[in-house]
């Protein structure tokens, strides 16, 4: 069943955290464990029983992003690398990845393996120096044209020391990584995906969005826009800093944290926060919005300021 789930999770990846999909999920699961016992139970051994399981499946991955995107949910895409990409793999000396690239869309994948994966065209240039491997993008004035179908993919290693990003217009996909430090830089690339434990992490973009599910920071969370929109959901951190010019600023965390701060110039605010015990929020608005549930029997400092937007709190 373990490669059942791998691969069901990887079609489900993108779709965040909609009811309705989590729902389906839990069905096909329950469907696909039934008849998985039952190959098992005609003598197939668990490698065949699962092969006919997957195949059996047919093309969920089309109708999972038809239900997410019904639901209003960008869906985003899975980390497949093109079959026409090379592949080159690196051992275990890399602990950095420092990544420079224009045009070029990236997905930075977790990998169960102790080596880095890279698949690339030719237009990535690689090389390794000093236990760090940097991937630089060729300047070419056609590079968008061949690279828009064709994300450079890289499979990370588990608890990862570094990764570095520096994008113009390139998008920025992460599936499930785990990594000590991540920095990412784009100026209107979006910035999207599913992210496991972190220590140090900061994303800014100019107006490219964030749309982030996180199980958490051990350190601390930074995120940064001009006009492009923050969506987080995020289960554990503790210190987290949110700065947007005109985006909007959506926030979901479930877990106690020690410290919350969000400032935007005209975009609205929306913080969803769970078990807020002796904790502090900070918010400050000039002329957006700024909404808050914060649920009964909290205690702690919650500071909102505003100029001439609008204050609602839900507690």
């Amino acid at each position: 069943m373990e490669t059942i789930k791998a691969y069901l999770d990887k079609i489900f990846a993108g779709a965040g955290n909609i009811p309705e999909v989590k729902d389906l999920y839990d069905e096909i699961m329950d469907n696909c464990g039934q008849r998985y016992q039952e190959y098992l139970d005609r003598g197939l051994d668990a490698e065949k029983a699962a092969s006919k399981v997957i195949a059996g499946l047919g093309d969920l991955q089309t109708l999972v992003m038809e239900m997410a995107s019904e639901k209003g949910r960008p869906v985003r895409q899975s980390c497949e690398p093109a079959p026409s990409l090379s592949s080159v793999q690196y051992g275990t000396t890399i602990n950095q990845l420092d990544i420079c690239v224009r045009s070029q869309d990236i997905c930075l994948e977790r990998t169960d393996s102790s080596e880095m994966d890279v698949y690339a065209s030719n237009r990535i240039e690689q090389q390794v120096e000093n236990g760090t491997l940097y991937l630089q993008e060729k300047h070419d004035r056609f590079a968008w044209y061949f690279t828009s179908q064709k994300p450079l993919v890289i499979r990370v290693p588990e608890h990862f020391n570094k990764i570095h990003v520096k994008s113009v217009s390139g998008d920025i996909a992460c599936d499930h990584l785990a990594v000590q430090n991540m920095h990412v830089e784009t100026i209107s690339g979006d910035i999207s995906g599913t992210l496991e434990q972190v220590g140090n992490f900061h994303m800014a973009t100019a107006s490219g969005d964030i749309d982030l599910d996180m199980d958490g920071s051990q350190i601390a969370v930074c995120f940064e826009t001009a006009s492009g929109d923050v969506d987080c959901r995020i289960r554990n951190f503790r210190k987290m800093k949110i700065n947007t010019a005109s985006g909007d600023i959506d926030l979901e965390t479930r877990n106690p944290f020690q410290q919350l701060t969000m400032n935007t110039v005209s975009g609205d605010i929306d913080l969803s926060a769970m078990n807020v015990q002796g904790l502090h929020i900070c918010t400050h608005t000039i002329s957006g919005d700024v909404e808050n549930t914060i649920p009964d029997g909290s205690d702690g400092e919650v500071k909102m300021h505003t100029v001439s937007g609008d204050i609602n709190l839900h507690a």
